[in-house]
């Protein structure tokens, strides 16, 4: 699945669970996102994908420098 960020595109490898379960992994940014939940059959947590991570996460995000931890 493919974000926006920062003025570009970023590839993340998604897998997506009936309760509400998410993973969202970034490679290029050292990022993963998961969300736990229990909500079987309820879409609204799909949102997350749709928007959560593009709108509030990923541009509160700071691209990587390199594994020196100064993030």
């Amino acid at each position: 699945m493919n974000f926006p960020y920062r003025n570009r595109t970023i590839h993340a490898s998604v897998a997506l669970g009936n309760g509400g379960q998410n993973l969202f992994v970034f490679p290029d940014l050292d990022l993963v996102v998961a969300v736990y939940a229990s909500n079987y059959g309820d879409r609204v947590f799909f949102a997350i994908g749709d928007d959560i991570v593009p709108k509030q996460i990923l541009p509160a995000v700071r691209e990587s420098g390199g594994r020196s931890g100064n993030r």
